[in-house]
């Protein structure tokens, strides 16, 4: 469970200095995508969840939608 919380934190960490290093922003968001992605993935796959866990499904599976098109934007431009 550690390591899930260091990746989030490492991940934001990412985007936060992206702000200020636009270079930055695909480095950051394609492994980000890619881990939420399987995450979520992962997630579905799951039988009998708790309410915490169909949280973290849907929450995943939207930013991992939301970061897939702003690559699709960075990369198109």
């Amino acid at each position: 469970m550690h390591e899930l919380g260091f990746a989030n934190l490492s991940f934001g960490a990412v985007a936060l200095v992206a702000a200020f290093l636009p270079g930055w922003g695909l480095i950051g968001a394609a492994p980000g995508a890619l881990y939420l992605g399987l995450a979520g993935i992962r997630h579905i796959a799951k039988r009998g969840k708790r309410a915490e866990e169909t949280v973290a499904t849907w929450t995943d599976l939207t930013v991992f939608v939301g970061v897939a098109l702003g690559i699709a934007a960075l990369i198109t431009r």
